[in-house]
């Protein structure tokens, strides 16, 4: 999603967060700063870095889409932090992984 909209305007207003419990989980982090640059930043829970969920959604200009994608954990909060902004509903889009994410990786 980041690579089209950076391809459809070099304009677009868009970062990307993208967080994870360990560096070695970031897959694709390379090729994200190479296609998007600055509009990337990384939070990594093991190196103490979380993203500030409140803030980030105030961040947004009113009108602004938050697309969200994780295990369900991560969703849930996401979509307390939105609803306690009071923006609209249909702003915010989320998708998880192919399973819950309650349950340890192998």
């Amino acid at each position: 999603m980041a690579s089209a909209l950076r391809r459809s305007s070099a304009e677009a207003n868009f970062r990307l967060l993208y967080a994870c419990r360990r560096r070695q989980d970031l897959a694709f982090a390379d090729e994200l700063q190479n296609c998007i640059g600055h509009r990337l930043q990384t939070f990594i829970d093991e190196e103490g870095a979380r993203i500030d969920l409140d803030a980030e959604i105030a961040r947004l200009c009113p009108g602004g889409e938050f697309y969200v994608c994780g295990p369900i954990g991560m969703l849930e909060a996401a979509k307390r932090h939105w609803q306690r902004s009071g923006r609209p509903v249909d702003q915010m889009r989320f998708e998880t992984f192919g399973n819950s994410g309650r349950f340890a990786s192998g």
